[in-house]
């Protein structure tokens, strides 16, 4: 009986599914092969009509940078944001990373952007000084962000 019970265990781990053994690697640390620049020119514009406005979002890189890429309009199911500063105490430039994956599209499976911000210490705010993207497919090289828009 205890043979029985001992083969029975070995079975269902070998019959087990890769995907189950397998280590799953997160959207944003798929590699970026290439990128295109968004305009953000009128977006700056945005933010200094909400500087007179006295809102607090464009106090914040982060907050920014999420306005900019409006994560809401996709309803992605994995989002990652990752921001960097150039300093701990009082930054004067920032990087955000976002990327956004699980797309209710049958082309565009997610995107990547990267967001360079500086802050304007007259105003009190964060402008964007450089915005880079790259798009996730369902279709062709899977796990591999990319300037072309998906097939």
């Amino acid at each position: 009986m205890r043979f029985l019970i001992n083969a029975l265990f070995i079975s269902c781990v070998i019959l087990l599914p890769l995907e189950v053994i397998a280590e799953e690697i997160r959207p944003d640390q798929y590699p970026v092969k290439s990128y295109k620049y968004l305009e953000f020119g009128e977006f700056n514009q945005r933010i200094k009509l909400a500087v007179d406005e006295k809102e607090a979002w464009v106090k914040s890189p982060l907050l920014v940078s999420q306005r900019f890429v409006d994560i809401s309009k996709e309803e992605p199911g994995f989002i990652s944001i990752i921001k960097k500063d150039n300093a701990s105490e009082n930054p004067t430039e920032s990087i955000v990373t976002i990327v956004l994956e699980g797309f209710l599209d049958d082309s565009q499976r997610g995107a990547w952007y990267q967001i360079y911000l500086k802050r304007d210490p007259p105003k009190s705010c964060w402008l964007i000084k450089k915005v880079e993207t790259a798009y996730l497919c369902w279709r062709g090289k899977k796990n591999i962000f990319k300037k072309e828009l998906c097939p």
